[in-house]
């Protein structure tokens, strides 16, 4: 017992005099936070999503019912500021869609106004590129959107003809037809009187800059093990005699990752004091509940054994500093720290979902507020955070364990 507290005195004295030097080097991790908010920030918002789409329509112009169908159409709240209709000939249309000026041709029968009313409804042939960009989508989306609308219509005009028929109101036919038109104008017209506007984020409920701050710190947590290069296993003559004084290899084991956690903690406390330091002036501030300080001190677990695991992988020969930015970008990708995980393939989302680090995200997110801000963090995410965080603990403290035993076996 006394030569496990002895070493474990050792491995914290290594800690100390390692700590000085690997605050200065974070400093290039802080520069790291910054312009990892600031790529976020330009990443997710760009400017418009897409420009307007420029559509060619192939119909009669002679014949004024159609002129007053793309005029409608045209000013459409939903077309309004997305399409662009242009008259053309068929041929110069489909020549546009294999050069690309147009996102679509749409070819209009004569009489598609007259079909409409009369209930023959003669298809609209709508040409669309193979490898159309987003604003292929959009159009399709929009003309879906359209034919739907056009059908719900259709479908009232006949209830409304049928239950006039059926009471023998005919003197009210005209009087209900113009309120159903009006209805249905009203609505193609303005969608703001159908739908309840609700804005959606990428990043959920945080802001863009929580966000990509909590991602960059927990960046620059994954980073820091590089500097714990300490924990390399000793020669084997000074692990042999540790064990013939009573420290066994799981105890020597967990010294390393008391001293790791020393490390981790005080160099979170620089981080978090750094950051209050700075919010005074910017208007941000760290809140902190009683659940948060749990959470805070799995996490700083979480990244000392993965720094043991890592660390052990990696070996004497300097691959940490190749092996540690790898493995922190890489999770850091999977796991929605560089692009919200709504923009990652299915596959790829589903693995990081696994990993704690996005859960992480949105705590450390939601505890750096604004001034005078709220941000609800709900009991049920605690307490999935926290069984995350320790079982990928215990599960890297064990492969750190493992790969510890098999090196020395082989020696």
């Amino acid at each position: 017992m006394k030569q496990s507290l002895n070493y474990l005195k050792l491995q914290l004295k290594q800690a100390k005099a390692a700590f000085p030097r690997s605050i200065a080097a974070s400093s290039l991790l802080l520069v790291l936070i910054g312009s990892i908010a600031i790529l976020g920030i330009h990443f997710l918002y760009q400017g418009k999503l897409v420009d307007q789409i420029r559509i060619a329509v192939v119909a009669d112009e002679t014949n004024p019912m159609t002129k007053l169908l793309l005029s409608y159409v045209s000013n459409m709240e939903s077309t309004e500021a997305l399409c662009v209709f242009e008259n053309v000939e068929e041929s110069r249309g489909l020549e546009g869609i294999k050069q690309g000026t147009y996102a679509a041709c749409m070819i209009l029968p004569e009489t598609v106004v007259e079909d409409i009313l009369n209930g023959t409804n003669t298809p609209v042939r709508v040409v669309l590129p193979e490898n159309g960009g987003i604003g292929t989508i959009l159009l399709q989306e929009l003309t879906d959107a359209g034919a739907d609308m056009l059908s719900v219509a259709q479908a009232e005009i006949y209830a409304t003809y049928d239950l006039v028929v059926d009471t023998r109101m005919y003197d009210r036919l005209a009087e209900l037809e113009a309120k159903v038109d009006k209805q249905n104008l009203d609505m193609a017209l303005n969608r703001t009187g159908v739908f309840q506007q609700e804005q959606l984020s990428a990043v959920g409920k945080l802001a863009i800059w929580q966000y990509y701050l909590a991602a960059g710190i927990l960046l620059s947590l994954l980073l820091w093990g590089i500097s714990c290069s300490f924990i390399q296993d000793e020669p084997t003559v000074m692990q042999d005699l540790l064990k013939r004084q009573g420290c066994p290899d799981l105890i020597q084991l967990l010294c390393k990752l008391n001293a790791v956690f020393v490390m981790y903690l005080g160099y979170a406390i620089v981080l978090f004091a750094l950051l209050r330091i700075i919010g005074t002036y910017i208007g941000i501030e760290m809140f902190i509940e009683k659940w948060d300080i749990l959470i805070f001190m799995l996490m700083l677990l979480l990244m000392a054994t993965w720094t043991l695991a890592l660390s052990y992988l990696a070996g004497k020969d300097g691959a940490q500093f190749f092996l540690f930015p790898v493995a922190a970008f890489g999770v850091m990708g999977i796991s929605g720290g560089f692009a919200p995980m709504a923009f990652l393939p299915d596959k790829m989302r589903t693995i990081g979902e696994l990993l704690p680090v996005h859960k992480l995200i949105a705590w450390l997110g939601g505890s750096i507020r604004q001034t005078g801000s709220y941000y609800y963090q709900s009991p049920e995410m605690y307490q999935s955070l926290s069984w995350s965080l320790f079982g990928w603990s215990l599960f890297l403290m064990l492969a750190a364990f493992l790969m510890m035993k098999h090196k020395r076996i082989l020696r």
